[in-house]
């Protein structure tokens, strides 16, 4: 049944197809060509750095023609213009700089793309979907998978292996130490010693991996079928995971080894999310396996942070399709409300608020149109898979959405998934939730925010002492640095202090009393935060904040002073009167004495 867009709905069409200006088509070829230009102008840098205009992908992981499993290519979905820059040759010119003025998905292939491999790096100027995939098989494997790449901005510090096999690191930095903590308690080191290289270590299932500088990673192996999987950072790690069991059809010859991996170094209660809000719980003592069942939709750890990987096994005629993708936390996608969809992926959403619209757009003849529209939402945990031929299409939700995309999908495919990945967001702020009082981020960047000024008591009167609150919050997903803020009460600047560092999530309280004199008829309040321009921010536009509130008349003030007017008034003129009576009295005796004496001397 087709329901009516709600407000929200379309408010998220109208958001949608406003941020997406577009222009005149520009395709880009991947072509083979001489030579590797230099790397472009500094601008993404490692560990969550770099401008906030660029959004840095290094390859972590790829494969050429001569690999004896098949080669990879790379598939890049942009949903709005950007302008794309690449360290290797793009075409056969050697051009390694695109305009790319419409929505549309790029494959970059390194047997064409000369200069493509391991450590290349792909810059943009918006947010896309960048994911790796190989899609190759023989009489006797599937050597098949896919993964996303993490902007370099994302870059962590520690990781946990999914499975037995390899991790691939990526470091921007000269001389970044890796240290592996395998499960049995050995512990391996190595090192990396050029900046903007690629190494790979050997893993086993659940090894603890930390490196001293920030890198970007992807899981690989071949032990158990062939698999790859984005390396999530510990920060983007956590105790509540959504996610939906119901991603692929089965056959009546085909066998499910489909299997849920948990991996903690303490004891836990797990609180599973099953369809129709039911809820198990389960005490694991350390990492355990579950079945991946169509009917579950989330896990949850009641006593500490874990991680949780889903792989997909299926085994038919002798072959094993398999697929992995390493899960992200819940709280850590709160910002997560738009995502692309790639060619030859469908993908499947979970939502936890009820509340949630979701609107698919399809982009045809230069411009969005709304495909599907008010997605309604059933009940907590519901999950819709949507599998769409129209490539680029974006979906977009009032709320987080926490999806995986596989190939072949669920719908209209009677085929296993082989390959596998979990898509990222690709709004840079949130288009309609106020998080911590002003937009939020998903991408690691600073933001400071003036983010209110309030006063009691209410309303302002004038001949009386107001105290007035600031609060500034580091509203990113990175600390902020020095900087320094000022505030000015009616123009005159009452506070100028220097901030040396201020953590995620904090906020600075500032409390002020502005004494209001008599017949003010205004209070104004400006702050500013970071006036020298310091701090590198996602946006400027929230570091200023002004109120001017009417001051309203002390009405107490008032009644009492005309009270004391009219007191002095009345009690003035009673005593002027009064001595005009007395003096009046007076001079009225004086003239009865003159007539008294005249006429006594009349008589005489």
């Amino acid at each position: 049944m087709v329901r009516n867009i709600t407000k929200k709905t379309f408010g998220i069409c109208l958001v949608i197809l406003f941020i997406i200006s577009l222009g005149n088509p520009n395709s880009v070829m991947a072509d083979s060509s001489e030579g590797d230009p230099g790397t472009p102008p500094a601008g993404g840098g490692g560990g969550g750095g770099g401008s906030p205009q660029f959004f840095d992908y290094y390859v972590p992981l790829i494969f050429n023609s001569s690999h004896a499993d098949g080669k990879s290519i790379i598939q890049i979905t942009f949903i709005q213009p950007s302008v794309l820059i690449t360290t290797f040759a793009q075409d056969k010119a050697g051009v390694t700089q695109s305009q790319i003025r419409t929505p549309q998905t790029i494959i970059l292939d390194p047997d064409n793309a000369r200069g493509l491999t391991n450590g290349s790096l792909i810059r943009t100027t918006s947010p896309v979907q960048v994911i790796v995939q190989r899609n190759t098989q023989d009489i006797s494997w599937d050597h098949s998978f896919s993964y996303t790449i993490l902007p370099i901005r994302m870059a962590g510090y520690e990781y946990r292996a999914p499975f037995d096999g390899f991790i691939a690191i990526f470091t921007k930095t000269q001389d970044t130490q890796v240290n592996i903590r395998h499960r049995n308690g050995t512990v391996k080191s190595g090192r990396i010693f050029i900046p903007n290289t690629m190494k790979m270590f050997s893993v086993t299932s659940g090894a603890y991996i930390n490196t001293s500088r920030s890198t970007i990673g992807a899981f690989y192996t071949t032990i158990g079928g062939y698999k790859a999987s984005m390396a999530v950072p510990k920060f983007l790690r956590g105790k509540d995971y959504i996610f939906s069991g119901n991603l692929y059809n089965l056959n009546n010859n085909q066998v499910d080894l489909s299997k849920i991996r948990i991996f903690t170094d303490h004891p836990t209660e797990l609180q599973i999310q099953y369809v129709n809000n039911q809820i198990k719980k389960l005490a694991i003592f350390g990492d355990t396996v579950l079945p991946l069942t169509s009917s579950i939709r989330g896990i949850k750890s009641l006593r500490g942070d874990i991680s949780v990987s889903v792989e997909i096994n299926i085994a038919y005629g002798g072959i094993l399709r398999s697929s992995s993708v390493e899960l992200m936390a819940a709280p850590e996608m709160r910002a997560g409300e738009l995502f692309a969809y790639s060619s030859g992926f469908s993908e499947s959403f979970s939502v936890i608020n009820q509340q949630t619209n979701m609107t698919l757009l399809h982009f045809d003849t230069n411009q969005y149109r709304v495909a599907y529209r008010d997605i309604p939402v059933y009940s907590k945990y519901d999950t819709h898979e949507i599998l769409t031929e129209v490539v680029p299409s974006v979906l977009v939700a009032n709320h987080s959405l926490f999806g995986i995309g596989t190939s072949p999908g669920k719908i209209g495919n009677p085929m296993s998934p082989s390959m596998a990945y979990l898509p990222l967001p690709l709004n840079s702020q949130t288009l309609f939730r106020n998080v911590t009082g002003v937009k939020s981020t998903w991408y690691r960047f600073i933001d400071l925010a003036v983010n209110s000024i309030t006063f009691f008591p209410k309303p302002p009167e004038e001949f009386s002492s107001q105290t007035i609150i600031v609060k500034i919050v580091s509203n990113g997903s990175l600390p902020a640095g020095e900087f320094v803020y000022t505030v000015t009460i009616d123009g005159k600047e009452v506070a100028k202090n220097t901030v040396t560092f201020l953590p995620v999530n904090n906020t600075i309280e500032l409390k002020f009393n502005q004494f209001l004199p008599f017949d003010t008829k205004t209070l104004s309040v400006v702050v500013s935060v970071d006036i020298n321009n310091q701090v590198n921010e996602i946006t400027k536009n929230d570091n200023n904040l002004s109120i001017n509130v009417p001051v309203v008349q002390n009405l107490r003030l008032r009644g009492t002073f005309y009270l004391v007017l009219t007191i002095i008034a009345v009690l003035t003129g009673r005593y002027f009167y009064r001595k005009y009576k007395e003096k009046q009295t007076e001079e009225e005796g004086r003239v009865d004495m003159i007539l008294t004496i005249e006429e006594q001397e009349g008589e005489n």
